[in-house]
Parts: structure tokens; sequence; C-alpha cells
């Protein structure tokens, strides 16, 4: 029990498994860097126009709804290997941290 509470209580332990959990993440972010990247958005409107402005007559005074849905994707092919240095890099990171 004495030796759980003081490794609970070691500035220094907390601090090395702050490292560990950094070096997990960026290894996590550099991985995903090399895999390929969808987006989406969508966006809706509802518009009145007034009847006494500067629109055309058919459109006075009338509601109108649009909407947009855009999606994109990219891949980042490494051809250098750019990426794979630094995945190499944050998976030697995070196994020196482990040890």
């Amino acid at each position: 029990r004495l030796v759980d509470e003081a490794l609970q209580n070691n500035p220094g332990f907390k601090l090395a498994q702050a490292r560990v959990a950094k070096a997990q993440a960026v290894l996590a972010y550099t991985d995903a860097k090399s895999a390929p990247q969808v987006a989406a958005s969508m966006s809706a409107t509802r518009q009145l126009y007034s009847a006494h402005g500067l629109v055309p007559a058919a459109m006075a005074g009338k509601v109108s709804d649009s909407g947009t849905l855009q999606v994109a994707s990219s891949w980042e092919i490494d051809l250098f290997g750019r990426n794979r240095i630094a995945l190499d890099a944050a998976i030697g990171n995070h196994q020196r941290h482990r040890l």
C-alpha cells in the first residue's frame, strides 16, 4: 500500500505519465497525416425578400430556401519520406518514454 501511495504522489511519476500521453498523441497525429482526409460541411438558409426592396418582382415578398453541401478529400502522397520520418521519430519518442 505504501509503494502504491508513494507512486501516486510522486511528481516525477506523474511527469513521466504526461510525457507518455504526449508521445502517444504525437504518434496518433503523425500516423493520421498519412491517411486520406475527408471533410464535409453543410449550410441551409431561409430568406424572406422584401416586397418593396430592390429585388425582381417575381421574388418580392417571397421566401427562398437554399442549401449547400460541400465534400472535400485529400491524400498527401509521401514521395520523399517526410511523413514517414516524422512517424518513425514519433514512434521512437513514444518507445523511449515508455521505458
